[in-house]
């Protein structure tokens, strides 16, 4: 794990930098990915959270309403970030979504 991977967690409040590589190395090497640079492939692996790591409680694994129905996704016309994923809205792209659906590009 390099020096601006753990700056930028560090920066941006992310922690379980272990964890995360763990989960980015299964599905890097899982499905063949290859990226021209390494670092920001992982960085936006921790933002996405690939790993899963945040919303889940310590016990039961109860994900708060506020991280299940994020505004992104409420504002892209989902009920919930479940609803939003399953249809490739992220909160990355959800500015391409209205009513639930991809808006076609002008």
């Amino acid at each position: 794990m390099s020096a601006r991977v753990v700056a930028w967690a560090a920066e941006k409040g992310y922690s379980q930098l272990p964890e995360h590589l763990d989960a980015f190395k299964r599905k890097v090497q899982a499905n063949a990915y290859t990226y021209a640079d390494w670092d920001s492939a992982f960085m936006e692996a921790i933002r996405e959270d690939w790993a899963r790591l945040r919303g889940k409680a310590q016990i039961g694994g109860a994900v708060p309403v506020s991280d299940s129905r994020p505004q992104w996704a409420i504002n892209a016309g989902f009920t919930n970030r479940w609803e939003a994923e399953n249809e490739g809205c992220y909160e990355r792209n959800a500015h391409l979504f209205h009513d639930g659906k991809r808006t076609e590009a002008a």
